[in-house]
């Protein structure tokens, strides 16, 4: 038995707000925002890719599979803790570096106007949707 876990960056999401807000802003602050956004998203993103790196059996560039395998039992605990995690409450993200970076950036708050409400509570995996990073997870026999 397998679960899989696959994470995806979504940095389309970023590029569309970006296109929303150039009736607001000039293009060269756009550009810094765009950027200084998809750095933090990029730090969120290997924050969850570090937690599974050992399990990485495929990887490309704004994304990731990791599969762990093991008997039925074993298997399926995994898939509880991991599903526990991610519909935990965001709380459980707080003592993360990457995570406090990314919440605290005063150019990530003017962006999540037009992104989502990514600053708001929740869920973990609400958050990651919100901010652009797609996590989807299932278990194979």
């Amino acid at each position: 038995m397998k679960l899989i876990i696959t994470v995806k960056r979504k940095e389309n999401v970023v590029d569309e707000a970006i296109e929303e807000m150039k009736k607001e802003v000039g293009t060269v602050k756009l550009k810094v925002f765009a950027a200084v956004y998809k750095s933090k998203m990029r730090g969120l993103y290997y924050m969850i890719r570090n937690g599974v790196s050992r399990f990485i059996t495929e990887e490309g560039s704004d994304w990731f599979t990791a599969i762990e395998e093991g008997d039925e039992g074993y298997i399926k605990q995994r898939y509880k803790t991991f599903e526990d995690f991610m519909y935990g409450e965001e709380d459980v993200l707080k003592q993360n570096k990457e995570y406090h970076n990314f919440k605290s950036d005063r150019i990530v708050k003017k962006m999540t106007k037009y992104i989502g409400r990514a600053l708001g509570g929740g869920k973990v995996i609400d958050f990651f949707n919100r901010v652009g990073i797609e996590v989807n997870y299932k278990i194979e026999d």
